[in-house]
């Protein structure tokens, strides 16, 4: 499984399906839903402290992030996080569309 994935579309298709995908994951990972309105600055540098922090029963981690809107400054923030994940955490991000996010983002 890659790193980060960016699953794009309505927003309870997208929750729908990310659940039947996370369930047949087999090993039981720690899965954190985490919703916001929007997601910015002050949630992304949150979110990169929690993610330098490891799992004490060494389960996989995936942290599914959904917002109706994601700020440029919050995606910059982002960058490091997407490029270098510590082992064992995974990241699925949910938005509408494509054009909602950074292509240095997308990219990675």
């Amino acid at each position: 499984m890659h790193h980060a994935h960016l699953i794009l579309g309505e927003s309870e298709t997208v929750r729908l399906t990310v659940s039947q995908m996370l369930e047949k994951i087999e090993d039981d990972p720690k899965v954190s839903w985490e919703n916001y309105e929007t997601f910015g600055i002050d949630e992304s540098r949150g979110l990169i402290e929690r993610s330098a922090r490891r799992e004490w029963s060494g389960k996989r981690e995936i942290i599914v992030l959904a917002a109706k809107n994601y700020t440029v400054e919050a995606q910059n923030a982002l960058l490091k996080l997407f490029e270098e994940p510590r082992a064992g955490l995974r990241f699925f991000i949910l938005g509408r569309q494509t054009t909602d996010f950074l292509p240095t983002l997308r990219s990675r």
